[in-house]
């Protein structure tokens, strides 16, 4: 069917890089990756925050305590920013998402009107600021 409109018009047929969806379509596989290193990341510094306190307690006991706390909470705080940065690496690739499915529908409803208007003022010239339109 795109083969016969195409030559209807008498134009060759599209490449890919030609048809206008394909700018709006990019696949975001390295933005995916990044949100899965920083959450595995974040699995790792959990694993080695339980493996710290396994460790501290084993060697020294309950004295180790007061460091071990200060060491947990500066793991968690940073467990929690890496897990928070693979987030924020998802929530981008929703976002960019629904950016492209909007210019999609503009460019949709743009190609609707103009095949609803055909001849009819489908191109406007544009103005000329130092001969304005005045009303004969």
């Amino acid at each position: 069917m795109a083969s016969n409109a195409s030559s209807a018009s008498g134009s060759r047929p599209r490449r890919d890089e030609e048809r206008p969806w394909y700018t709006i379509l990019e696949p975001h596989a390295s933005l995916r990756y990044v949100g899965k290193l920083f959450k595995a990341l974040a699995i790792g510094l959990f694993l080695l925050l339980l493996a710290e306190l396994g460790i501290g307690i084993a060697q020294d006991g309950i004295d180790a305590l007061p460091l071990l706390l200060l060491e947990v909470a500066q793991l968690v705080l940073f467990t929690g920013l890496m897990w928070g940065a693979g987030d924020l690496a998802y929530i981008v690739i929703e976002t960019n998402h629904d950016v492209r499915a909007s210019r999609v529908l503009l460019w949709q409803l743009n190609m609707l009107q103009r095949m609803e208007l055909g001849d009819r003022a489908s191109s406007v010239d544009p103005i000329d600021p130092d001969r304005p339109i005045t009303s004969e």
